[in-house]
């Protein structure tokens, strides 16, 4: 049986011994309640919270024992969260100008909304963090295409984190708090970055679904979306069947010989500008034939993206639903 005035999870509470700290960035003179988490105080407002937690609201209804302890006079609610999660929900929540807007956001940030907003059926933050992860780790081809384009970041990377450290990050969070859609988009990222990277650096479970599933889109990278590469010159209605036929050996060589599984989606307009010099000197036909079929497989190849990880279906993919 818990104790009166706690929440549930699995954190482990503040080391025995060591006093609490109040968060300076987080304790308000006028709080009248103080949330607890690790070894971190936070003197915040119930009206706050409660408003748009009602986890909060019935947790601050519970009446006071007098020989409990409290900080300048306020009761104290111990949370079983980290310090760090308690204190990005609450800066959201008070407004804090780097906690909001629709500009990039810490991962940190991010998980701590998806996190506290699910544990505390705070909805707005929730999915407000969701969205962050959505837009960075998308389900739709189209939205991968525009963040490759250099569109802004919605997660913002710290000092000595790039987009692999996201993405494992964003694989434990998406398990943890049941947010299935981001996880092919997420581990499609670590195909690309895992190269070259330690290993100790890949959790095991990660690294296992990313070595059999980037073998196999490098494979389908080749025979399906790069497959108009062995058909140049090949058709009846080839124009300049001697340069189409040079011209697809050359791209053999510069795109089947030395693979690389980061330019597997890659849209037609930037295969042909990479490789406008052979590209550029096919007939009208092979030239439309290639990008059409580029096109429609790698459109193809993204709809059973998911199965390249042992994911069921695009459609199958949800949210939240535990």
């Amino acid at each position: 049986m818990p104790k009166r005035r706690r929440t549930e999870d699995t954190n482990d509470g503040p080391t025995v011994g060591e006093s609490p700290k109040p968060c300076e960035d987080v304790w308000f003179d006028d709080g009248n309640i103080v949330l607890q988490a690790e070894n971190m105080q936070f003197k915040v407002h119930k009206s706050v919270l409660g408003k748009h937690s009602v986890v909060f609201s019935d947790l601050f209804e519970m009446p006071h024992v007098n020989d409990e302890p409290t900080v300048d006079g306020c009761p104290i609610v111990e949370l079983h969260d980290s310090a760090e999660d308690i204190k990005h929900m609450a800066l959201r929540l008070y407004g804090d100008k780097d906690h909001t807007g629709g500009d990039a956001l810490p991962m940190a940030v991010v998980a701590a909304m998806v996190r506290m907003g699910r544990k505390y059926d705070i909805e707005h933050i929730k999915n407000e963090g969701l969205n962050h992860l959505k837009k960075t780790f998308p389900a739709e081809l189209s939205s991968w295409d525009h963040n490759y384009e250099n569109a802004p970041p919605s997660i913002k990377c710290k000092p000595g984190q790039g987009d692999l450290e996201i993405a494992l990050e964003a694989i434990k969070l998406a398990h943890e708090c049941d947010v299935k859609t981001i996880l092919p988009a997420c581990y499609l990222t670590v195909c690309y970055y895992r190269t070259g990277t330690s290993a100790h650096v890949i959790p095991t479970e990660v690294e296992g679904q990313c070595s059999f599933g980037a073998a196999d889109l490098l494979e389908v990278r080749n025979q399906a979306i790069y497959g108009w590469i062995s058909e140049l010159g090949e058709k009846a209605q080839c124009s300049n069947q001697d340069i189409c036929l040079d011209m697809g050996r050359y791209l053999m060589k510069k795109i089947w010989r030395y693979t690389r599984l980061s330019s597997t989606f890659d849209r037609w307009t930037n295969v042909a500008r990479i490789y406008h010099a052979y590209i550029g000197q096919l007939c009208t036909f092979c030239s439309r034939t290639a990008e059409g079929s580029h096109e429609e497989n790698r459109r193809d190849v993204w709809d059973e993206l998911p199965s390249y990880f042992g994911l069921p279906n695009w459609g199958s993919l949800k949210d939240f639903e535990n």
